[in-house]
């Protein structure tokens, strides 16, 4: 059986980023995308071998949180092209931090994938209740359009690995890798 390369007929240098697999694009995409987080400040890529792993900062845990919606969406789609034009509620819970990120972001991901909703603006609010952390959102957003979204990588899952909560010098510090 003959290698990609000599199927092609060219170098593997010379094979241009349409003709590689899928998964190798998205790759590219999230490597050139790194630059441009670095101008906005609202997140950042780290490295990792097999998910993404994405890292917030701000002032508040609401301001983190936010971001972190942020980031899990512009990931996805170009959050850029979504517009404001339904507003949902969410009322999410969790016995610590952890459990309510991970909650809120796997929401997320639930509403993309069983309601194609994507959202562009959010608002947070975290309270403890009865020794619970109970966060409300407003998100903004509109149902998922393929042309207009252009998107990205599927998300499949939030995870726990390598989840990050800390305050430190004044802000907080969110890292939170996805299962893609």
């Amino acid at each position: 059986m003959r290698s990609y390369r000599e199927q092609r007929g060219k170098s593997s240098l010379a094979i241009s980023a349409q003709h590689k697999p899928r998964h190798t694009r998205n790759i590219f995409k999230i490597a050139s995308k790194i630059i441009m987080i670095e101008m906005n400040e609202i997140y950042k890529v780290l490295p990792h071998t097999a998910d993404i792993k994405l890292e917030v900062k701000g002032k508040s845990l609401e301001e983190v949180f936010e971001k972190a919606a942020y980031a899990l969406m512009d990931t996805t789609i170009d959050i850029s092209k979504v517009e404001p034009k339904e507003t949902r509620t969410l009322k999410i819970e969790g016995d610590d931090l952890y459990e309510l990120l991970y909650n809120f972001l796997e929401e997320l991901i639930i509403q993309l994938d069983a309601d194609s909703m994507v959202y562009s603006k959010f608002e947070v609010k975290i309270n403890k209740e009865n020794g619970k952390y109970v966060l409300n959102a407003l998100l903004k957003g509109e149902k998922l359009d393929l042309k207009k979204h252009n998107p990205k990588i599927h998300i499949k899952a939030a995870t726990y690995h390598e989840m990050e909560i800390e305050r430190e010098d004044g802000l907080y510090k969110v890292v939170f890798v996805v299962d893609i």
